[in-house]
């Protein structure tokens, strides 16, 4: 299966994530911001990044675009989420490639459904 990096700045909410893609049969690492989850990625190299989109130092969007530059080519999928609707998402994250956008609270199904997309595309 993949590894996949899960970032959010509320505890629990990583906690559940990274309990659900766990029991998918994918290799999770977790942070709790984007500074943490940057240094996860530099040393673990995950094919796909969950992340939530509001958090303390720096956005998810930020932290994608972090991780895709250091990437150097390689394809890092992505899936940010938040309490916006996308139709408000002033980035316009839902229309970048290999990037999934979804609304919290998460549907885990449809969650199951973007990773299972995105993994498939890399």
């Amino acid at each position: 299966m993949a590894r996949i990096l899960v970032v959010d700045d509320e505890p629990r909410i990583t906690e559940l994530l990274a309990e659900f893609i766990g029991e998918l049969g994918h290799e999770v690492d977790i942070a709790n911001d984007g500074t943490a989850a940057f240094k996860v990625f530099e040393r673990r190299h995950p094919q796909l990044v969950i992340t939530d989109y509001h958090m303390p130092g720096g956005s998810g969007a930020e932290l994608v675009a972090r991780i895709r530059a250091a990437a150097q080519g390689a394809s890092v999928g992505a899936i940010v989420m938040s309490g916006s609707s996308a139709e408000e998402d002033p980035k316009g994250l839902h229309e970048l490639p290999r990037l999934r956008y979804l609304e919290k609270p998460v549907d885990m199904q449809r969650l199951k459904a973007a990773i299972d997309d995105l993994l498939g595309s890399l």
